[in-house]
């Protein structure tokens, strides 16, 4: 291969080097989990809320189940109710960006908590908005926020490490 093949081939790859992490930032939509206990009016509200986008992001449902199967052996049943109302907008963030979290109508969880829970769980680098229609404490949205950053991340969290952060939400919140 000759000098000039050499030097086309490594300007072509320094200028893929630099394109690249642009074009995955710009193609990462958002995944949005919503409470599937939900009515359509409400729905409405939450995805507003959210500045969720159905025609880009992903919507997938969080059941009072999932809820129940991630805290219900940790969190007292008054806390998690019957219905699963809270409802999260994941976001992966650049790398380095951590995990910053804004709340609306959520009376028990803050966005700390989420933060810490969401770390220990081993989410990174993510923009995460949580809402309800109503004011509810917002345990449903915890398991949706895994459930939905797993999808957007391609990866599984560990059932160890998402107990633990189950079990971490609820100490903050009792200790508080």
């Amino acid at each position: 291969m000759n000098v000039r093949m050499r030097r086309r081939i490594a300007a072509l790859l320094l200028l893929l080097a630099l394109l690249l992490p642009q074009a995955v930032q710009a193609d990462s939509a958002s995944i949005t989990c919503y409470g599937e206990d939900l009515t359509s009016e409400q729905y409405t509200l939450v995805l507003d809320l959210l500045e969720a986008d159905p025609a880009t992001d992903t919507l997938i449902p969080v059941t009072h189940e999932d809820e129940v199967s991630l805290l219900g052996d940790i969190v007292p049943a008054e806390k998690i109710g019957s219905r699963s109302l809270s409802s999260a907008r994941v976001t992966l963030a650049q790398e380095g960006a951590g995990i910053a979290v804004t709340v609306y109508n959520i009376d028990w969880v803050t966005p700390q908590m989420y933060a810490s829970a969401l770390s220990t769980a081993g989410v990174q680098d993510a923009t995460i908005v949580v809402a309800a229609p109503v004011s509810v404490s917002g345990t449903a949205a915890l398991a949706g926020i895994l459930k939905a950053y797993e999808s957007a991340a391609g990866t599984e969290l560990s059932a160890a490490a998402k107990a633990a952060a189950g079990s971490e939400m609820v100490l903050t919140g009792d200790l508080a």
